[in-house]
């Protein structure tokens, strides 16, 4: 069986590159005496391009990537995403505006391309049968997912990829559709031998057409033979062949094919039949027999296909069947038929050949298997799973009955590990290693050694209250407080400005007041206490669960069932009038609280307009409503206390969480909202063996299933991946049974994927999640330079193979094997780096790097990456011969 996902040379592995394929001008003026990477990045700023042969050997076109991927990473870091590099005839189906992300369907932008995308491979053209009939051509994407999972086969490991199906007919990677403006009959004797290019590659009808049966040779050339003139050549796929008549009859011919080694071979053919004859389809179209003379009308191609409605496509005369591949006739009215002589249009669908080739992973592609001449293209990711620009947050357990969490804050300059849950048999709270709690609620007291956040809906921090000073002067500014930024150390304390008071304005971007309580003389440290009131909040309004910054862009939360302080006194004097709640881009408000009537009601609105009224001291979790905050949801509960309530999270999956969690927020996405995923607890330390652990994440992107949910892994037992549609990655280690530890892997940028539609030649190159405002390196073919006439040209390869080092040696032809020795004084095992005024603009630089053998040229890259003299004049034969 043949077809869909091809393996070995054809499942090409693009490196990534950290580049684009938009033209950014840019002039830079050098100093003498310059070196790689200069003149092609300068100051971090690029104007470079990169040129390898269109015929080059793959080593060339590797090193070339290399080169491009090397200067790319030295371009000043900058906003936004990069463009793919792109050479050869190649369509996203994305756009700069309308990205494609995960779970997104590949025709979820672009759901048709014609020729005004793809000129050659859709080109419209005319079929001249029995009349010209002129046709156009079309692609349609199929409803394939870009997903995460165990992928190409189930032995995988998890990974994103381009989920494929292997039905061709009801899952379908995609639609080629050839439609003629009236009726074809293939069967016609003016058919019968005439071109008809489809999808870029050129065929002809074969003489083997019947009724129900279009057959069509690739390639194919059409040569009469006969007893005067019995042999013709033919060059089909860039080879040479000698075609010979031996005989011929009235039935049949037998013909006598010989290739360019001498080899032979000859086969008799029926009339309006075809046979493979030394690697070649020969079809005789008629054979003659006459007194006078014998011949024959053959055609000969590389390949032969049988295209029947309904079926999968045959290929070869003995039509083997290819897999993944279905075909649909049509009228001009859009009826279906099955015959060949009333053809409106074909449809040709495609899909993977067996199901453990059903993805198309990033790096690799599918080549279609029809006709060859069109892939698509998986280049990459915006930022892939290993790249080390993600932020990792690690959370796991430290002993039985703590739990420790590492992560890098906006305002750190190294991961930073804290303890953040201490359990023990009775409770499980917000606690360092020394049970200091951390108070994540506005206004609530905070002891000395205890930690507070400082809020900043943009920012915020995370604070331990080291030192409370208040001395029995009358002095205020006698008195102090010492905080200590947690995930940077700083360390800073203030003085009072008035008894009781200490306004912090130097942190996180807000000015804070601090009211302080307890004497220095107290022998009680405890006794010590702060309260914070957060300039983000109004009157009596009180912010929970506020948010810490993360070094990309994430905010981070440490949540905890959280009973409120007296309603009543909730800063110890006034009454609460509204709970303010972080959505990932400020805070989302319970508003109008308020004590109703009877004893022990209260008022809470929410949504603007719905009033909640809660029995407060009703048994605890008997009364309660629940409350949309951005993309999570809030349950306000009774608590058996008057005037006391209880604020849970709620799971996305259901229930509320009754232990401390840590509530990541992702920044804003495609759809505009801030999703997010909490980090939750199991039930911990029993007091004997079971110790405390990571229970799971949960996303709030919709149901767990929607792109996998703890997929173990096949290369390690003991990991689980998961990955939501952000492209945050989550990673469950279960090694040890009782306390899971977990690994989260966050994307700067929402994960965008490249996946394009080209003609099979087409060098696609991914672009990234960062481009750098110091421009791009490009990277074209020879046969695309003057596209890049005015850039400074990195040149790989030799004088044979690449027209632009031709030039650069003075030849506008090929300088091949002697003459490029004669031209540059390279022989065998030898490479040369040249610097010259470039041969297309005056004002830049061409630098040769280019070997005798492609193995040599691959040296010369990797000599000139190590930083050789690049100033105009400067060559240099390596290695040198001794004399």
């Amino acid at each position: 069986m043949k077809g869909g996902l091809k393996n070995m040379f054809n499942f090409k592995k693009i490196a990534s590159v950290l580049t684009s394929a938009v033209m950014l001008s840019s002039t830079i003026g050098f100093a003498a005496a310059a070196s790689y990477p200069m003149p092609f990045v300068d100051g971090g700023t690029a104007d470079a391009a990169v040129v390898y042969g269109a015929n080059a050997a793959i080593s060339d076109v590797t090193a070339a990537i290399d080169v491009q991927q090397k200067l790319g990473n030295l371009v000043s870091s900058g906003g936004g995403g990069s463009d793919a590099a792109v050479a050869g005839e190649a369509v996203g189906l994305f756009t700069s505006s309308s990205p494609l992300f995960l779970n997104n369907t590949i025709k979820t932008v672009r759901d048709t391309l014609s020729a005004s995308d793809l000129p050659i491979v859709l080109a419209d053209g005319t079929f001249e049968g029995a009349s010209s009939i002129q046709f156009t051509q079309r692609l349609y994407p199929g409803s394939n997912q870009i997903d995460f999972a165990k992928q190409p086969s189930d032995s995988d490991d998890p990974q994103i990829g381009i989920s494929l199906g292997t039905n061709a007919l009801s899952n379908y990677l995609y639609n080629a559709t050839v439609s003629f403006d009236s009726v074809v009959n293939f069967t016609h004797a003016d058919s019968i031998g005439e071109d008809l290019d489809l999808f870029g590659q050129k065929f002809t009808v074969g003489a083997a057409t019947t009724t129900t049966k279009l057959v069509l040779f690739r390639s194919a050339e059409k040569v009469n033979l006969d007893s005067d003139n019995p042999t013709v050549d033919v060059t089909v796929d860039g080879s040479v062949y000698t075609i010979e008549l031996v005989s011929s009859s009235d039935e049949d011919a037998t013909i006598k094919v010989t290739d360019s080694s001498g080899a032979s071979e000859q086969k008799t053919v029926a009339e309006a039949a075809s046979k493979k004859i030394q690697g070649l389809e020969v079809s005789v179209d008629t054979a003659d027999e006459t007194s006078f003379k014998l011949a024959a009308s053959v055609s000969v191609g590389s390949n032969r296909i049988t295209i029947q409605d309904g079926v999968a496509i045959k290929e070869g005369t003995d039509e083997d069947i290819v897999d993944g591949t279905n075909v649909k006739f049509y009228q001009t009215n859009g009826t279906a038929t099955s015959s060949t002589n009333l053809i409106g249009k074909i449809e040709f669908q495609v899909a993977a050949k067996d199901s453990q080739t059903d993805a198309i992973v990033p790096g690799n592609l599918y080549e279609d298997p029809i006709f060859g001449g069109v892939k698509v293209d998986f280049a990459g990711v915006s930022l892939p799973i290993d790249s080390s620009a993600r932020e990792e947050f690690i959370i796991k357990n430290s002993g039985n009955d703590k739990m420790v969490f590492t992560m890098k804050s906006h305002d750190g300059s190294e991961d930073k590990t804290i303890t953040w849950v201490h359990n023990n048999s009775n409770s499980m709270v917000l606690a360092d290693n020394d049970k200091d709690l951390f108070v994540v609620d506005e206004m609530r007291l905070v002891n000395q050694s205890g930690f507070v956040i400082l809020a900043n809906d943009k920012e915020g921090g995370l604070y331990e209250v080291t030192q409370i000073t208040n001395s029995s002067s009358s002095t205020a500014s006698d008195d102090s407080i010492t905080l200590r930024n947690v995930f940077t150390g700083d360390s800073n304390s203030y003085k009072a400005d008035s008894e009781g008071t200490v306004t912090v304005s130097d942190q996180q971007g807000k000015t804070y007041t601090i009211t302080y309580f307890g004497a220095s003389t107290s022998s009680n440290s405890k006794a010590m206490q702060v309260r914070v009131n957060y300039p983000e909040s109004s009157g009596n309004a009180q912010i929970y669960f506020p948010t810490i910054k993360t070094s990309l862009g994430a905010k981070a939360s440490f949540y905890q069932p959280t009973t409120t302080p007296n309603l009543s006194l909730w800063d110890g004097t006034n009454a609460v009038t509204q709970f303010d709640f972080p959505d990932g881009d400020g805070y989302t408000s319970i508003t109008s609280i308020a004590r109703d009537n009877p004893t022990g009601y209260w008022n809470f609105t929410t949504g603007g307009s719905t009033v909640n009224q809660l029995e407060t001291n009703a048994t605890d979790g008997a009364k309660s409503f629940t409350v949309s905050i951005g993309q999570l949801t809030y349950n306000v509960t009774s608590s058996g206390s008057m005037d006391v309530v209880k604020v849970y999270l709620t799971s996305p999956e259901g229930g509320n969480i009754v232990r401390p969690a840590i509530v990541f927020f992702e920044e804003k996405d495609d759809s505009s909202n801030y999703e997010a995923f909490i980090a939750s607890l199991d039930a911990g330390y029993d007091g004997d063996s079971a110790g405390i652990g990571v229970s799971d994440i949960i996303r709030s992107w919709g149901s767990d299933n929607d792109l996998g949910n703890e997929i173990r892994l096949e290369s390690d037992n003991d990991l689980y991946q998961d990955m939501d549609f952000w492209g945050t990655l989550f990673e469950l280690n279960k090694g040890d049974s009782d306390q899971t530890t977990a690994r989260i892997s966050y994307p700067d940028n929402q994960l965008e994927a490249q996946i394009f539609i080209a003609e099979e030649s087409a060098s696609i190159t991914p672009g990234s999640a960062s481009s750098g405002s110091g421009g791009q390196v490009m990277i074209v073919k020879d046969s695309e330079v003057t596209s890049v006439a005015g850039k400074n040209l990195f040149v790989v390869g030799g004088s044979c193979i690449n027209t632009a080092a031709a030039k650069i040696l003075g030849s506008d032809s090929p300088l091949c094997t002697t003459d490029f020795t004669d031209a540059t004084g390279v022989g065998p095992t030898q490479y040369i780096i040249k610097s010259v005024v470039s041969p297309y603009s005056d004002d830049k630089t061409a630098l040769l790097v280019a070997g005798y053998e492609a193995a040599d040229t691959k040296n010369a890259v990797d000599k000139a990456t190590e930083g050789v003299a690049t100033d105009t004049g400067t060559e240099k034969v390596y290695p040198e011969l001794a004399a």
